[in-house]
């Protein structure tokens, strides 16, 4: 079995040529194995027959044309002089791709043995063998031209990845009466190298491996890569070689280091083709020899040995060579293949290499899919790398995402342009509101200083004239005796007292109407209540009225002593709209943080209708001749306002 080939195409072909070059590469490798796939059928159909193509070598390109012409006629002979019997067979025939670089003949030879137990064990089915390189395989798994497929790691990932094919039992080696299904690789330098004891004193050394599409190195180059080195610029890379070569490179001394896939030193210090008589150095794996010694040639550098693995290695392990079921094979003849390899003594496929010891279950190829993800080779060639077409695909929702949320700026931005226009009007409305609201209150103000001008000449200007207009009419009271001018005196001092008891009242309210807040200090509403009383006591006499107060207490609250202006006026307006010999009851309530002061009197009382007047400026309810200047309740509605609060 050949090693294990990763082919690539250049990255980069010219712009006027590219176009062109790709197309003409594919269709002659397409070309190239339907010609072998053709050829091999015509192989089978001859030898039913009892005849062969000379030597079975491959047909060289000189002689293309007339194969495609005898190709043609001996297809077309085979299907008219074949028995019926040979061509229900051929319908039945399982064609098994087989990946390989030897001559077509010595692969066929390889695996006789092995389609004829298959043959065999399945009835009904006839098995052959088509070789194919790496590229020849995908085309022929493309066109449906193969079944099942036996292939290296890296063409199994990629059949995986581009079709969903699926491994069906992976290879099992042979190493002294155990078997393993695993691939790997070991570095290795001579063991008299003191100055090479890691990977990292490998960097500007000479390096032997593989040729550089072969799994062997491709295992190699991701170790590398994983500790930081880079095998193509640290390291003077010669590849292409094979695993002896490796070696006999590095203990020549013409190469600093190798490395070559797992089992090989082994295998050579078995046949005894792997000199170890004068080496010296540190060996970090063991191995059962014949004679009960260990091999010491070779330094093994970041070896590891894992229980179950018979070798020393340095690199992840991976799985074998893999049966492959292709997607669109019969997956009861799938099965029925897996199920006799597995059961296929190794006496029954002799013709492989000497290391080969059955097919086991398949193992995971996932290591595989790693390794090509990290080196983005076969069909993760541009993995990690992401097209404008991809994104999209992938991410759509994103610019129309971007989309809606741009729109929605733009609404936002257009709605916060409006918003802000409407700011700078509203803005100007306001300044001109403003400047309006302070002409007014420049206005206001000098009301205010107005009124209190005026206020003040009323409280002074006017009281003067006025108590000397009372005083002249107490004289003249004293002395008249005629009753007609005592009577018209007497409405003279009325009026008077009338207009006294206005002018103060008007100067009380216009202070209090100017006051915003009243100081409060801790006093007893119960006394407050007996001098308001008390003040009223010549008017209660003359009509004969009393006045109870309350009992108990003190009734301790946060107030001021104007306070005894409201229950005087209160008491005054009990005693003016009451009938003569009546009672008039005040009374102070617990109302929780609140004193609760109630006056009842005897008189008609007030309709529901007129309360919300009663407080307003020169609104009297009941007139009935009784004098009042119509500010009382409003000068005790303030004094509450500041303190308390007030209702009837």
């Amino acid at each position: 079995m050949r090693n294990d080939r990763i082919n690539s195409i250049p990255k980069k072909l010219s712009n006027k040529h590219s176009s062109f070059l790709g197309r003409r590469m594919v269709d002659d490798m397409r070309e190239r194995a339907n010609e072998r796939i053709a050829l091999i059928a015509i192989q089978r159909s001859l030898k039913i027959r009892g005849m062969s193509l000379s030597g079975g070598n491959r047909i060289t390109t000189s002689k293309i044309s007339l194969l495609r012409i005898l190709t043609f006629c001996l297809i077309m002979s085979a299907a008219v002089l074949m028995p019926m019997s040979v061509c229900q067979a051929q319908e039945d025939t399982v064609r098994i791709g087989v990946q390989s670089d030897m001559p077509d003949y010595m692969t066929l030879q390889q695996w006789e043995m092995t389609t004829e137990y298959l043959s065999q064990e399945i009835p009904g089915h006839s098995f052959e063998i088509i070789p194919l390189s790496y590229d020849e395989m995908l085309i022929a798994a493309d066109n449906g031209d193969v079944d099942i497929v036996v292939c290296s790691p890296v063409l199994e990932v990629a059949l995986e990845y581009k079709y969903g094919a699926s491994a069906i039992a992976t290879r099992m080696n042979n190493w002294q009466g155990e078997s393993y299904q695993i691939h790997g690789a070991v570095v290795i330098t001579r063991a008299d190298r003191d100055d090479i004891n890691d990977l990292s004193d490998l960097k500007g050394r000479s390096f032997a491996a593989t040729p550089e599409n072969s799994f062997a190195w491709r295992i190699v180059q991701r170790l590398m890569m994983n500790e930081g080195i880079d095998p193509y610029t640290d390291l003077k890379s010669e590849l292409g070689h094979s695993h002896r070569a490796v070696i006999d490179a590095v203990i020549n001394g013409d190469v600093d280091a190798g490395a070559v896939r797992v089992g090989t030193l082994e295998q050579m210090v078995l046949e005894g083709t792997l000199d170890i008589d004068n080496i010296k150095g540190i060996h970090l794996y063991r191995m059962n020899m014949d004679d009960g010694e260990s091999d010491t040639r070779f330094h093994i550098i970041g070896g590891q040995v894992i229980k179950g693995v018979p070798f020393i290695h340095s690199t992840s392990l991976y799985p074998e060579w893999a049966f492959t079921r292709l997607p669109y094979t019969n997956v009861d003849l799938a099965g029925n293949v897996a199920k006799t390899l597995h059961t296929m003594p190794v006496s029954s496929a002799i013709d492989q290499d000497d290391r080969y010891a059955g097919w086991g279950t398949p193992l995971s190829y996932q290591p595989v899919h790693k390794l090509m993800q990290e080196l983005q080779i076969g069909p993760y060639e541009h993995y990690g790398e992401v097209s404008l077409v991809d994104a999209v695909s992938k991410y759509w929702y994103i610019p129309l995402l971007l989309i809606f949320i741009i729109l929605l700026m733009m609404i936002y931005l257009r709605k916060l342009t409006s918003l802000n226009q409407e700011l700078k009007s509203e803005s100007s409305r306001r300044k001109q509101a403003e400047q309006t609201l302070k002409k007014y209150a420049d206005e206001l103000e000098y009301s205010n200083e107005t009124k209190d001008i005026f206020t003040d000449i009323m409280r002074h200007d006017l009281l003067n004239p006025i108590n000397i207009i009372n005083g002249f009419t107490d004289l003249l009271l004293g002395t008249e005796t005629d009753e007609s001018k005592r009577h018209k005196l007497e409405n003279i001092k009325l009026s008077n007292e009338q207009l006294i008891e206005m002018i103060k009242n008007a100067s009380k309210f216009s202070k209090l109407d100017a006051t915003e807040s009243i100081q409060l200090e801790t006093t007893d509403i119960g006394s407050l209540m007996e001098k308001a009383a008390y003040n009223l006591k010549h008017e209660s006499t003359t009509k004969q009225m009393d006045i109870k107060l309350p009992v108990g207490g003190p009734y301790t609250a946060s107030a001021n002593s104007i306070i005894v202006d409201v229950f005087v006026n209160l008491l005054s307006n009990a005693i003016k709209y009451s009938p003569a010999g009546s009672r008039i009851t005040t009374d102070v309530l617990d109302a929780g943080d609140m004193w609760k002061v109630t006056v009842t009197d005897a008189g008609e009382g007030i309709a529901d209708e007129d309360k919300t007047l009663i407080f307003e400026r020169f609104k009297r309810v009941h007139k009935k001749s009784i004098k009042g200047s119509g500010l009382g309740l409003a000068i005790v509605k303030r004094i509450i306002d500041c303190m308390a609060e007030m209702w009837v």
